[in-house]
């Protein structure tokens, strides 16, 4: 599942942005960063889940890059993936700003 929405949403970000993965020396990591003009401007979480609780981790490795604009990917309904923006909270988790 990962695997399919990480090469779908890149395709579908086009050539004016570079895909990567983030990972910091503790552990925490981002499944897929957009990289435009070499400023990190995504960050991408992509949960097969369908109530998606993004991990601490999350939150930690966008402060590092200062990645304002988080999303999370999830399963909705069996057929449906939806796309949910985020804003990190560390104390509280994750507050949900607008679902699409």
């Amino acid at each position: 599942f990962e695997v399919h929405c990480v090469e779908n949403l890149i395709q579908s970000a086009g050539r004016l942005r570079a895909p990567h993965f983030y990972r910091t020396q503790v552990g925490a990591e981002i499944d897929l960063v957009l990289e435009k003009g070499g400023k990190p401007e995504m960050a991408i979480e992509i949960k097969r889940s369908m109530a998606p609780s993004p991990e601490n981790g999350f939150a930690i490795a966008c402060d590092d890059p200062q990645i304002t604009q988080r999303f999370v990917v999830y399963v909705a309904a069996i057929d449906t993936v939806c796309v949910l923006a985020v804003q990190a909270q560390r104390e509280d988790g994750f507050k949900r700003e607008n679902g699409v």
